[in-house]
Order: C-alpha cells, then sequence, then structure tokens
C-alpha cells in the first residue's frame, strides 16, 4: 500500500528504518522545512492513516502493525469524511492507486455491507459539501460594507448565485460549526481568493484547487460568475413635486429609482405622501416595499423612517373608510387589495410602534362582529393581523383569551369553526 505524494512516502520509508527528529529528517530527506511540517501535523495523512506516531521524546517512528486492512480502512474513512458519503470504488482507487476492480475487491474484503454511491447521493452530498465548503470559507464585506464605499457593482468569480445569495443576505446554507470543523481536517480545500478594485467596481476571484473540480465532477458551481448591484443613495428632494391635479404622474419616476436606489430620509418623507392616493396606491405600496428592501440590503432604513412609514400605513390599513370613496375603485377587491399590500409592508418591516399595535388590537377585538365578517372591504385578512400580533408573546395570550371568551358566548356560536380555527392557528403562531 502506497501513500499518496512524494513527501509523504519519502518520511515514511525513511522512518520504517528507524524513529528520527524533524532534524534528521530534513536532512536525510532534503526537504523543505515547510514541507516537512506539513507532513509532520496531527491532521496529515500520515497520521490520519495510522502510519506513523510521536514518541514522547518527540521523535518520530513508522507504525509496525499498519497491516493492509488497516491501511486500507483508514483511506477509506478519511475519503468518506471528505465526500460526506460512501466513496466509489473508482475514487478510493485513484487514493490508493489501484485498478477500480481491484479497488472494489478489497471494499468488499474490508468494508463490510459496502456499496457504491447513487447518482442521487452523489449528488446530494455534492450540494451540501459545497454549500459547506462556501459557508466555511468565503468571506465578503457584503452589500453593507460596499455601499458605505460607495461600490456600485461586485463581480464574485467562483461561487453560484444561489448560494452567494444566502451568504449575503445572512442566512448561511451550511452550519457554520459544522463547515469550520470540516476545513479544519481539510484545511487543503480552501479556495484562494484574491480582491480586484477598480474605481466603482470590485472583483472578487475565488480560486478553487483542481481537487474541487475532480470531487463536484458535473456539479460545476465552482466555475461561475455572480454579479451583485448594490443600491445607490438618492437625496434629490426636487425630483418629488407633490400637487397639481394629477400628482401621480410625478411618481413615474420613483417606480424607476426602486430598481436600485435607496431614498434618504429626507426624500422618503416626499416619497410617502404619494401613499393614499386612489387607483394608483397599489403601484405605489410595491415601490415603497421595494425602496425599503433596498435600505435594509445596505442597512439604511432608520428608525425615523420607519415610524414615518408605520404611521402612514395604519391610516391605509385601519383608519380609511373605502365605504365614501366608491368612485375611485373600479370594484371593491381593488381596495381590499390595497390594504392587504400595505398590512404585507407593516408586517414585512414588524413596525411595532404603539398606535399601529393600539389599532391593530381593536381590528382583532372586531373579529365576530356580523358587519366585520360579512364585508371584506373593512380591512385586511385578520387572520394575518392575529398571527402577526401573536409574534408577542404577551399579545399572543391576550388574543387567545379573548377569542376564547367569544366562544363562550351563545351570540358568537355561529362562527364557531372560523373561532376554533383561528385560536388554533395563533396557538401554533411562534413568538419572536
Amino acid at each position: 500500500m502506497e501513500v499518496k505524494g512524494d513527501a509523504a512516502k519519502k518520511i515514511l520509508e525513511r522512518l520504517k528504518k528507524g524513529p528520527a527528529r524533524p532534524k534528521q529528517l530534513q536532512d536525510d530527506l532534503d526537504l523543505s522545512h515547510s514541507t516537512l511540517f506539513h507532513n509532520l501535523k496531527k491532521d496529515s495523512i500520515l497520521f490520519k492513516l495510522d502510519l506513523i506516531e510521536q514518541l514522547d521524546d518527540g521523535r518520530y517512528v513508522a507504525r509496525r502493525n499498519s497491516s493492509e486492512e488497516t491501511k486500507f480502512k483508514g483511506y477509506y474513512d478519511l475519503l468518506r469524511r471528505k465526500l460526506l458519503r460512501n466513496p466509489s470504488s473508482e475514487e478510493l482507487a485513484g487514493q490508493i492507486q489501484k485498478t477500480p476492480a481491484a479497488t472494489k475487491a478489497i471494499l468488499f474484503k474490508y468494508i463490510q455491507g459496502y456499496r457504491e454511491p447513487t447518482e442521487e447521493e452523489i449528488a446530494d452530498s455534492a450540494k451540501t459539501l459545497w454549500k459547506m465548503l462556501v459557508s466555511g470559507s468565503v468571506k465578503l464585506p457584503g452589500k453593507k460594507s460596499w455601499f458605505e464605499e460607495g461600490i456600485v457593482k461586485a463581480i464574485v468569480e467562483g461561487v453560484d448565485r444561489e448560494t452567494l445569495s444566502e451568504i449575503l443576505d445572512h442566512k448561511p446554507p451550511a452550519d457554520l460549526d459544522k463547515a469550520k470543523t470540516y476545513l479544519e481536517e481539510f484545511s487543503q480545500l480552501k479556495p484562494k481568493i484574491t480582491e480586484i478594485k477598480t474605481g466603482k467596481e470590485i472583483v472578487y476571484k475565488v480560486v478553487w484547487r483542481e481537487e474541487i473540480r475532480d470531487i463536484f465532477n458535473e456539479f460545476r458551481q465552482w466555475s461561475q460568475t455572480t454579479e451583485i448591484l448594490i443600491p445607490l443613495k438618492y437625496d434629490n428632494e426636487s425630483n418629488y413635486p407633490f400637487g397639481g391635479e394629477y400628482p401621480w404622474e410625478s411618481f413615474e419616476i420613483s417606480e424607476d429609482l426602486a430598481e436600485n436606489y435607496v431614498l434618504s430620509p429626507r426624500v422618503m418623507v416626499h416619497f410617502l405622501k404619494f401613499v393614499g392616493l386612489p387607483r394608483c396606491e397599489s403601484r405605489v405600496l410595491a415601490t415603497l416595499k421595494k425602496f425599503c428592501q433596498n435600505a435594509i440590503e445596505v442597512g439604511r432604513l432608520d428608525d425615523g423612517t420607519k415610524e414615518n412609514i408605520a404611521l402612514k400605513l395604519k391610516e391605509v390599513v385601519f383608519v380609511r373608510d373605502y365605504k365614501s370613496l366608491p368612485r375611485d375603485y373600479e370594484k371593491p377587491s381593488d381596495a381590499i387589495q390595497e390594504r392587504n399590500a400595505a398590512f404585507d409592508i407593516i408586517e414585512f418591516l414588524d413596525l411595532r410602534n404603539k398606535e399601529v399595535i393600539d389599532i391593530a388590537r381593536t381590528y382583532i377585538d372586531e373579529v365576530g362582529d356580523e358587519e366585520s365578517m360579512e364585508e371584506p372591504i373593512n380591512g385586511p385578512d385578520r387572520y394575518k393581523v392575529a398571527i402577526w400580533l401573536a409574534r408577542d408573546p404577551q399579545l399572543k395570550a391576550e388574543m387567545m383569551d379573548k377569542i376564547d371568551k367569544k366562544m363562550q358566548d351563545p351570540y358568537y356560536q355561529r362562527y364557531s369553526v372560523t373561532f376554533t380555527r383561528l385560536l388554533e392557528d395563533i396557538r401554533k403562531c411562534r413568538t419572536s
């Protein structure tokens, strides 16, 4: 059985002749200091395969009882940990320098219950391993830092968009502790990352070792390039005129800006004047949400702006009497959609200031009143509002108690099915 790697084989053959200290090995084998100590580390292949040991006096020696079975199982276990699955006979053959047929025979001889991995297992483990490698080794500043530096575009070569997006959104696709442990054992799989900044663009070249390409084969995420656009700050108040007979016409500027801009707090105050305009409010709300998403990405949604948004949306969702504005809507469902869209933003930003919470609680108290049950135009889905409120542990207990009391009231018996379902949904809701 041979050890892959010229330096490792030289060290093993020398130690078979007798114990030696590092200096003696370096002189005898003419190896560089870094190469020698790389192969004498506790996580080196010689130690992992249990081929050598270090004596109490500091010398190294080859283990005399390393049988073919012991060494083969060492190779097998090492490759199984690296691939996160059973290695195939062909993969293992490359490690022990034997033919796949000979390797398969040894596998069935020494590894009880061995079977070749299926294509599905290979694909699944490759996806898991890829996410683990990227999560544990590719560290990028992120959109907030790029925004502060004035970077408008970041290009990452060597990582696919899906995996990179999860990392930049602070949702690592793999357990970071497991990734750290894995890379401590297989540190040679870490990529080399270089950074090139040109003007307002920055390029990160993530160069993976040849071994990675061999491991992933058809799974070619390592060869992909991802471009990331960083939102820009917009602070031009003059482009937000408000007034005239058709103020919504000037709103079209905002729809274009929402694709890649963050409004300053002062400009956001001007933009919020568009919220509440009949007929185009759905467009306004969609644009507002996009501006908020851009600001969150770069850490620029301050508490004052959130407060202004909350107060404006509170009016749209809970206060405005849509029944008095029939001329502004072609059909009642238009008004319902707008109120639901406004509440979606409240939920997305989790706008829990006192005024919004108080009026939302009152809104939930109306559940079961004949008018509120039969007239959906009165507001957004009360189930959504109830579940949102129930994320607060105190409010959750309060709502469950109120609904339970209504269920005991004979007047509300006709709504028993509705109340039962609502109570169960609130009970399942996770608190924040």
